[in-house]
């Protein structure tokens, strides 16, 4: 992640809850669009490494032993649509 996506992605969320009159809790030592920032590049990492590396997402689904199989919601089957990694 470049340094122009974070700061484009807080300002914007800063704005947004500014337009819905969200105040941050006075209390609170770090702003609730700071909070949300860290929450989006996250969750767009992490988007970015299950689709670049399929087969590490089965490590990162399995429940405590559970295999991925055994479930058959949208992840499982948008994994199955994945084309296998050469080894």
């Amino acid at each position: 992640m470049n340094d122009t996506l974070i700061v484009t992605v807080s300002v914007v969320l800063d704005d947004r809850l500014r337009a819905m009159g969200h105040r941050t809790d006075c209390r609170a030592q770090t702003s609730d669009s700071a909070v949300l920032t860290v929450g989006v590049i996250a969750a767009c990492q992490a988007r970015c490494w299950l689709h670049s590396s399929p087969s590490s997402a089965s490590t990162l689904t399995s429940n405590h032993g559970t295999p991925v199989g055994s479930s058959k919601g949208p992840f499982r089957i948008w994994m199955n649509s994945q084309p296998e990694e050469p080894e």
